[in-house]
């Protein structure tokens, strides 16, 4: 069982303080969706955003969110990732369970 608090503690990097959320889907498994802490595959492979509130908080933050997926075998959602959106399944086409 995934802790209900494992993504919950305060991160920063882009801005002073972030959120994600780690959910556990019966069907889909276990997803992280990093928000505005990592907003897409290039930050996720520790390129800076263009605006960097804590520059060591957001490598804190890719750490630990790396570790995250590997402990839970974990899917990454990015909030701003383009070519990962196209590959999503959307609300009108359906959902996540």
């Amino acid at each position: 069982m995934v802790s209900q608090r494992e993504f919950s503690r305060k991160h920063s990097g882009h801005t002073a303080g972030l959120l994600g959320l780690m959910m556990h889907l019966k069907n889909t498994g276990i997803v992280i969706y990093t928000s505005d802490a990592i907003n897409c595959t290039d930050n996720y492979n520790f390129k800076y955003p263009g605006i960097c509130y804590d520059s060591q908080g957001f490598v804190q933050c890719v750490k630990y969110v790396h570790r995250l997926e590997k402990q839970y075998n974990a899917t990454i959602w990015f909030s701003h990732d383009a070519k990962q959106f196209h590959t999503l399944t959307l609300s009108d086409q359906g959902y996540y369970d």
